[in-house]
């Protein structure tokens, strides 16, 4: 390979967020490469098969794809799972949180209170 010639190989990252840690590893595939090969070799690396098979959708960049898309180099391929709670009823329950908070904030116990 002279250094006007491109690359046979491009790298990707697949990754999977939890709430309290990050699972990370790069990959070295061949160009033309799917999401479906990425998976397949990511598979191979300890603990990403078990992240794999919960993952209930597949993106890169924070977008949704189909297993068959072509990857690029640098690619960053994400693992998604399934919502633990839905996002209203998570906004409802930090509203009524701070409601809560709010009103008990300025009530002083009545062993304090002076008559």
């Amino acid at each position: 390979m002279t250094a006007t010639q491109p690359s046979e190989r491009i790298q990707v990252r697949v990754c999977e967020a939890k709430a309290q840690s990050l699972s990370e590893i790069t990959l070295t595939l061949s160009i033309g490469a799917t999401l479906r090969d990425a998976l397949a070799q990511a598979r191979t690396h300890a603990g990403f098969g078990m992240l794999i098979d919960e993952a209930v959708a597949v993106g890169v960049f924070g977008k949704k794809f189909e297993l068959g898309a072509t990857l690029s180099d640098g690619d960053r391929v994400e693992l998604y799972r399934a919502l633990m709670v839905e996002p209203k009823v998570a906004r409802r329950r930090r509203a009524a949180h701070r409601q809560k908070v709010r009103q008990t904030k300025n009530r002083v116990p009545i062993t304090d209170r002076t008559v």
